[in-house]
């Protein structure tokens, strides 16, 4: 994710995803509070043999997960020939 004044200085050609011809709310959530609970509302299995929570948002690329906390915490992951960075955005600006 990134702010859409730094993707067009990085990226003046880069393609983003248009909004629907029809009318959607993406705001509030549906599934607002689902990520509070310390484990997911309506699972009953085990928990997953991970050292984070298992509702983390997580950025998957290709076949490889991040946890968006980790990258967060460390400002730079460079795994398998991948760079990831954290920036600290003020979207109201």
């Amino acid at each position: 994710m990134e702010n859409w004044a730094v993707l067009r200085s990085r990226n003046p050609a880069g393609l983003v995803m248009d909004a629907p011809e029809w009318r959607r709310a993406y705001a509030p959530s549906p599934n607002s509070g689902y990520e509070s609970p310390a484990r997911p509302l309506m699972y009953r299995g085990e928990d997953p043999p991970l050292d984070f929570n298992p509702l983390a948002c997580v950025l998957r690329v290709e076949n490889r997960g991040r946890i968006f906390l980790r990258l967060r915490e460390a400002g730079v992951v460079r795994k398998a020939g991948v760079v990831l960075s954290w920036t600290p955005v003020c979207l109201g600006a």
